[in-house]
Formats: C-alpha cells, sequence, structure tokens
C-alpha cells in the first residue's frame, strides 16, 4: 500500500483519516447531545453529591449502606436523565428530582432488608383436636352452622379460603368475614369461661 490514509475507514463526514489515533474516542462513542448531557450530569453529582448522601446517611443510620443508597441513587438517576431533561424544568428542580429518587430508593431499602417470619402451623389437624384442646362442645354449639361449616372445611378437610368459599357458594370475602367473625365467637366464648 503506497498510502496510509487508504488503509483508514472513512469517517463520519467521509473524509478519510491518516491514523487512528488522531480521531477523538468521543467523536466515535457519544453523538454531540449525549456529551453534553454527561457533563450536565457529571455537574449535577458534583454539586448534589453531599446533599443526597446526607439526606440519605440521616435515614439509615450506616455510613457504608448511606453510600451504597446514594450510588444507587445516582445510577437511577443517569438511566432517567434525558427524559428528565427532555421535559424542561426549573432551575432547582434537579436536586428535588434526586431527592424523590433517594426517598423512593430508601423505602426500597426498607422494604427489602425488613425481617420475615415464617409462619407456623399452629392450627390442629382437625375439628375434633381443635374442639378438645381448645374449646369445650358448648362453645361449639354457639356457633351457626355456617361457621361450623368452615371450620370444618378449614379443619377436616383442610381447605384454604378460597376453597371453602367455593364449597359454601359464598365470595372469598364474605368467607373472610365469616371467618373472622367465627374467631372472635370463639375468643369471647373462651375468656367467658
Amino acid at each position: 500500500m503506497s498510502n496510509s490514509a487508504a488503509s483508514c475507514p472513512p469517517d463520519r463526514g467521509g473524509t478519510t483519516t491518516n491514523s487512528p489515533a488522531t480521531s477523538s474516542a468521543t467523536d466515535l462513542a457519544l453523538p454531540t447531545p449525549m456529551i453534553a448531557a454527561t457533563a450536565q450530569y457529571a455537574a449535577l453529582y458534583d454539586t448534589t453529591y453531599m446533599i443526597i448522601y446526607s439526606y440519605i446517611r440521616r435515614r439509615v443510620r450506616d455510613h457504608l449502606l448511606a453510600e451504597d443508597l446514594t450510588q444507587d441513587v445516582y445510577i437511577k438517576g443517569w438511566k432517567a436523565w434525558l427524559s428528565f431533561l427532555a421535559k424542561k424544568q426549573e432551575e432547582n428542580a434537579a436536586l428535588r428530582w434526586l431527592q424523590r429518587i433517594a426517598y423512593h430508593t430508601i423505602i426500597d431499602h426498607h422494604r427489602r432488608s425488613r425481617p420475615t417470619e415464617e409462619l407456623r402451623d399452629e392450627c390442629p389437624d382437625s375439628i375434633d383436636a381443635f374442639a378438645a384442646v381448645q374449646c369445650p362442645s358448648r362453645i361449639l354449639d354457639a356457633l351457626s352452622s355456617r361457621q361450623k361449616r368452615l371450620l370444618h372445611l378449614m379443619f377436616e378437610e383442610r381447605c384454604s379460603l378460597t376453597e371453602a368459599a367455593s364449597a359454601m357458594d359464598i365470595s372469598y370475602n364474605a368467607a373472610k368475614s365469616l371467618r373472622k367473625r367465627t374467631i372472635a365467637c370463639l375468643r369471647a366464648a373462651n375468656y367467658a369461661e
């Protein structure tokens, strides 16, 4: 090859460059509006980082966690930055926008970190076991036939509340309400004893 320019691909304007080192990395990587948006977001980061970090730090009381959540806020903000710019907000809107993202990030963290307990199955295997352990027969006699039927379906036949409602031809909400009234009746009768 006699000319080194012939071996280089043409740039976007259609002209050839002498070597790959002469073209800037930003010309090939990002369009100009994206470069401007990146610069704006970097400036926003520089001016608001301590405000957002302090906001989060006051709410989580752990500086390492606050740093992680602050990083999450700026990542979420970056992903939505172009749509934020398109809305043409007023001057201080970016800080308020980041604070809203921080608020929701903190809430999401608390939801994820809330301890969960496994529900223990303390229900007896059958209505007879329930009656023998929990209530004398006079208490069960005080229940309506619908309440007894619900207990039978839930304890004897091991039906879920949805299945019990279907078997009794009532809505799920009606079965839920009936179960609540049955439990209240059993508690009242147990305390009266």
